[in-house]
């Protein structure tokens, strides 16, 4: 063995501490990573669902499921009543 593989073999077992805390970092940082894609892609698919679902365009203020319980603006401008529509049931 060499004196600079020596050198090397002793720097490396003087600083198994930093190696170890700069691998759980990265291991870390990865997880996070994929954890953040697979929530994004499963509130995606989520979405997508819904909507086909529904059958109504993304995002529209008026597109809403049709067992939606409240008016909706479409039933509003036809001048629908919309008393007795929300109701809550608690005990006095």
């Amino acid at each position: 063995m060499t004196m600079l593989n020596r050198k090397l073999a002793r720097e490396l077992y003087r600083s198994q501490g930093l190696l170890l805390a700069i691998t759980s970092i990265i291991a870390v940082g990865v997880t996070c990573y994929v954890t953040m894609q697979s929530a994004y892609h499963n509130l995606s698919a989520a979405k997508e669902r819904y909507y086909r679902q529904c059958q109504r365009e993304h995002y529209t203020a008026t597109s809403v499921c049709d067992h939606w319980p409240y008016p909706t603006r479409t039933s509003l401008d036809r001048g629908t009543s919309t008393r007795g529509v929300v109701s809550i049931g608690a005990e006095l």
